[in-house]
């Protein structure tokens, strides 16, 4: 039985249903043993496929115990298997341990592998259930052998693992995959068998140990999002959980293929990853977040990630091996495409980088294309700086277009089913298969077996289930040359089979080649026929290889592996080019052959006085310079004609052109005197247009139409001002330049302490301001000159004056120090003048004529006048201070109450007013005294008695006093009678007096009766 093995997993199923079939080395039972000796024996030989049996002895009739030596030869172009039949049967059992096993043969397929993981899918407990057997199948029983073509182990470490690569979680029950390594090469057209040991639960079984080929790190942050990192032998890849894509693929060189960059926009960051497959929702991409991913199986050959899209429309597997890793689509909402956005070699080169496709088609990354990949469906693209390669693969072959292109020339856009449109036609397998991984290869031949080797099926042929002690298997001789002893009749077969053998072709330059009958392998004698079929611009060069010569289609015949090479050569092609008339062509790039494809520019000069016309042959048109693309030989003719020129003038500003010969046109090369003639008030400025310059007369030569323009403008003055000295000098109007006629009136300002002179140069005048006429270039001189000034010092009695610097003219602005002296007896007081303000020295600053005089006054003496008691001092003249002789009356006034008693200090006597005559500073005092009042009561008579209260010698001014009358019986009191200077009456009684004076009292009484009135008159 032959089992395809699918690189999605495994499509073989073992113990669901027991298979039974012819096995690989057919089994039979021991002869019986003819122990008669002396009876014939008979030997049968008999082939299968092409060959024949040498028997040593001859015949087959032979006696008991005689050897027989048989050889088997193949017939050319094939070769021995083995042999079957009557051979001794043996027990082959491995390890008595174990009490059940498979036998699988995997086959290459018809292409090398090297480490290749084989995937079978295996259902243990069904197998076991089979064989009757109760006990649950123990998966830490498994073991995986190799054995060679006589049966005996060769291998019995074979490292595996046996998982369950879905995305539910539901339990298999000892159903899932076995994934096991076909160590070192298997070459095309080999077959390995391996025997898969298992038993059941209870017997202490325990997986042995391998070295991991594949790790699997989980929560890496890579990017800004939680990732997996996945190491193996020859990359590390990162993969975003939540985005569904790879972000980087890191070689040993530590060189991102793919470099996604989150904070980078576009193709230069989040544009890159793979696999990039869902449009337009955006995810299965790195960055994106609308995914989950888990990781459902690990082991040390394969780590199997699940992703799931939030809204579970999509669901895919990616399985990382040691040396690439496989994407199965397992459920799509629509078309989708699988696309390579990334950086080969870590970054993206144009001029060096390679697409390689699967018929050998090689272009720069600098080239885009798209076209449906026909055969096998697989590109590598290659980085020479690195030498190495990423190469992607479709597993089954479709109509959906491909393509590449680059994109701002910062990363690859190669797509599985990707037009160049978005919106075009994708892919819808599902399952849909993808395989991608680095290869240490550039060229073709090398990179092609790698690929191939990497995702092309396995073929496997598995026999039935087979148990311990009931099994006993013939092991086939392998060697062609095989001895029987001849102990009963015996029946033996040599089986051969063709020569197998490869066809590897590809091709250099552009085009294909195509292969009938394609097949993986060959057998002996078989031909094929092989078509080059070069692209447009290309021919077949060459055969190389297996073959020679230039022909196609050719046929060759397989009587080994065998390798062609068609070599593409371009066809080389011509552009000739014609000019009629006057006139060149040239061609950029100016080769002598192009080649198809090539964009040539060709460029139409008309010699000087002819024009170009327009193109004929392969262009047309009138543009001068086209783009022909070559695609055979050509011939361009370009037509030039001969041109007739004419004269147009014109004026700017006042004034006229004039040109001799005057004709109605001119031909290449004519002369032609142009003259420009300036109105009055104007100039020539220049010629403008088709001349240049301001010559005139000027001669130009025709070389085309001219119009030439004569500028004129008007004449334009300078006037310079300058001037000496200090000040100001203006124009107005103030310009730059002034136009003939113009007036400008022009003012001299002197400065401060400056005087305006006189105008000099070309105006003559001392007026300021003055109108001056432009009629040249004018250049004005103003002369300032500063003032003299006098300084007048006025010397007053009392004291002098002396100035430094000394001079009989100052200028504005001078320092001059004035200082006053003054005389004896006299006192420096202030300025007068140009100067205020009693500094001394002082700084006087020239501004104009000046005078100055310092005021003296005699020493100032003071007067202090002072009391003693009670009273005043006046003065006359009254001042603050007073000169040397001044005299000076001074009157004491005494207080009421007080009198004068004398002077002291600078004054003696008691004089009042008295005269001082100062003569420094005087301190005059004024010596006041109390008067002394006494009181006479006069009594008339004895009629009646006073009292005085209070009773004293004397009293001071102010004092006052109680008199009381106090009449006899008999009287009564009348009044009071009081004598100072005069005489007042008083009716009070008790009377109270002030004392101001001397006083005589006398009471009057009378007798008693009516009373008398007296009229009172108080003391004035």
């Amino acid at each position: 039985m032959k089992i395809v093995i699918r690189s999605c997993g495994g499509l073989l199923l073992i113990g669901t249903l027991l298979l039974f079939f012819t096995p690989t080395y057919p089994l039979f039972a021991a002869p019986a043993i003819d122990e008669t000796v002396g009876v014939p024996i008979t030997l049968t030989v008999s082939t299968v496929g092409n060959g024949s049996i040498d028997a040593q002895p001859p015949g087959p009739i032979h006696g008991y115990g005689a050897v027989v030596t048989l050889t088997a030869n193949p017939d050319p172009g094939h070769e021995f298997v083995a042999w079957s039949g009557d051979l001794t049967a043996v027990d082959d059992w491995w390890a008595p341990l174990w009490n059940y096993r498979i036998a699988l043969n995997v086959g290459a397929n018809g292409y090398e592998r090297t480490d290749k993981p084989a995937e079978v899918a295996i259902d243990f407990a069904a197998l076991l259930s089979a064989a009757g057997e109760a006990t649950a199948f123990d998966p830490n029983s498994l073991r995986v052998v190799e054995i060679d073509a006589s049966g005996q182990v060769i291998d019995n470490s074979v490292p595996f693992q046996f998982d369950d690569p879905t995305c539910d979680d539901s339990n298999r029950d000892g159903a899932g995959t076995l994934v096991f390594l076909l160590r070192g090469t298997t070459a095309v057209n080999a077959g390995r068998t391996y025997h898969i040991y298992f038993d059941v639960v209870g017997k202490g079984f325990t997986l042995p140990n391998f070295t991991d080929q594949v790790v699997l790190t989980d929560n890496v942050t890579d990017q800004g999002q939680s990732s997996f990192q996945i190491t193996t032998a020859n990359a590390t890849y990162y993969y975003h959980k939540a985005g569904g894509g790879f972000s980087s693929l890191v070689d040993s060189d530590n060189k991102d293929w793919i470099d996604y960059r989150r904070n980078i926009a576009g193709a230069g960051g989040t544009f890159r990853g793979i696999p990039n497959m869902i449009y337009p929702e955006g995810e299965f991409h790195p960055g994106a977040t609308g995914s989950s991913s888990a990781v459902v199986s690990s082991g040390p050959l394969k780590e199997t990630i699940c992703t799931v899209t939030s809204d579970s429309k999509w669901e895919a597997l990616w399985d990382l091996f040691p040396t690439y890793a496989r994407m199965t689509v397992l459920k799509y909402d629509h078309d989708y495409w699988f696309l390579y956005e990334g950086t080969p070699g870590g970054t993206f080169d144009a001029a060096s980088d390679f697409l390689v496709r699967s018929n050998g088609t090689q272009n720069l990354l600098s080239a885009d294309w798209q076209a449906d990949l026909t055969g096998e469906e697989w590109v590598y693209v290659g980085d020479p700086n690195s030498n190495r390669s990423i190469f992607l693969a479709h597993h089954e072959d479709d109509s959906a277009v491909d393509s590449y292109k680059p994109l701002n020339n910062l990363m690859t856009v190669f797509g599985f089913g990707r037009q160049n449109s978005p919106t075009a036609s994708k892919m819808n397998q599902q399952p849909g298969y993808f395989t991608i991984g680095l290869i240490d290869e550039l060229s073709y031949t090398p990179a092609a077996k790698q690929i191939r080797g990497a995702y092309k099926d396995l073929v496997v042929t598995a026999a039935p289930l087979q148990i311990r002690g009931q099994h006993r298997t013939t092991i086939p001789a392998a060697s062609a040359v095989v001895s029987a002893t001849m102990t009963s009749n015996r029946a033996l077969t040599a089986t051969f089979r063709p020569l197998i053998y490869t066809l590897d072709w590809q091709s250099t330059g552009q085009g294909t080649v195509a292969v009938s009958p394609d097949k993986p392998t060959y057998n002996h004698g078989d031909v094929v026929t092989l078509t080059a079929s070069p692209d447009p611009g290309w021919r077949l060069g060459n055969w190389s290889g297996a073959l020679s010569g230039n022909t196609t289609p050719e046929t060759l015949t397989m009587d080994g592996n065998k390798t062609v090479t068609a070599n593409f050569v371009r066809i080389p092609y011509t552009i000739d080019t014609i000019a009629v008339g006057s006139g060149t062509v040239t061609a950029t790039p100016a080769n002598a052959t192009y080649f198809y494809g090539d964009e040539v520019t060709l460029t139409a000069a008309a010699n000087p006085g002819w024009s170009f016309a327009g193109w004929r042959g392969a262009l047309s048109g009138t543009t001068p310079s086209q783009q022909l693309t070559v695609s055979a030989n050509h011939v361009v003719t370009a037509t030039f004609v001969q041109e007739s020129y004419h004269v147009i003038t014109n004026v700017v500003g006042n004034g006229t052109v004039s040109y001799t010969p005057v004709q109605a046109s001119y031909l290449y090369g004519d002369e032609v005197t142009f003259r420009a003639l300036p109105a009055a008030g104007w100039e020539f400025a220049g010629w403008a247009g088709d001349l240049s310059g301001n010559t005139t007369p000027i001669v130009a030569t025709m070389t085309g139409n001219r119009a030439v323009t004569a500028r004129f403008t008007q004449k334009e003055y300078t006037l310079v001002l300058t001037q000496t000295g200090q000040g100001q000098v203006t124009a107005a109007p103030q310009t730059e330049s002034y136009l003939y006629g113009a007036e400008v009136t022009l003012t001299a300002t002197p400065a401060a302490g400056w005087r305006f002179v006189s105008w000099s140069g070309d105006l003559t005048s001392t007026t300021s301001p003055t109108t001056i006429v432009i009629e040249e270039n004018r250049a004005v001189h103003a002369t300032f000159e500063p003032i003299p000034y006098t300084l007048t010092v006025q010397q007053i009695a009392g004291g002098s004056v002396t100035w430094s610097p000394l001079k009989s003219a100052y200028l504005y602005g001078d320092q001059v120090e004035l200082v006053a002296t003054p005389d004896a007896d006299f006192v420096f007081v202030g300025w007068e003048g140009a100067l205020s303000g009693d500094a001394n020295p002082a700084q006087l600053t020239i501004t104009d004529n000046a005078t100055v005089s310092a005021k003296f006054t005699k020493t100032p003496y003071t007067l202090t006048t002072s009391v003693v008691g009670s009273g005043t001092v006046t003065r006359s003249p009254q001042q603050e201070n007073y000169q040397q002789g001044d005299e000076v009356t001074l009157t004491a006034i005494p207080a009421a109450g007080w009198r004068f008693a004398g002077w002291s200090g600078d004054l003696t006597g008691t004089t009042s007013p008295a005269t001082v005559t100062v003569s420094g500073n005087l301190s005059i005092t004024a010596q006041f005294v109390k008067d002394a009042y006494t009181i006479f009561l006069s009594t008339e008579s004895q009629l009646g008695v006073v009292s005085i209260a209070p009773q004293k010698p004397t009293y001071e001014y102010g004092d006052e006093i109680t008199l009381t009358a106090t009449p006899k019986p008999g009287y009564r009191f009348v009044r009071w009678v009081v004598t100072r200077s005069d005489s007042r009456t008083f009716a009070d009684n008790p009377l109270l007096l002030t004392i101001e004076d001397d006083l005589v009292i006398t009471p009057e009484f009378t007798e008693s009766g009516e009373p008398v009135n007296y009229l009172y008159v108080p003391f004035v």
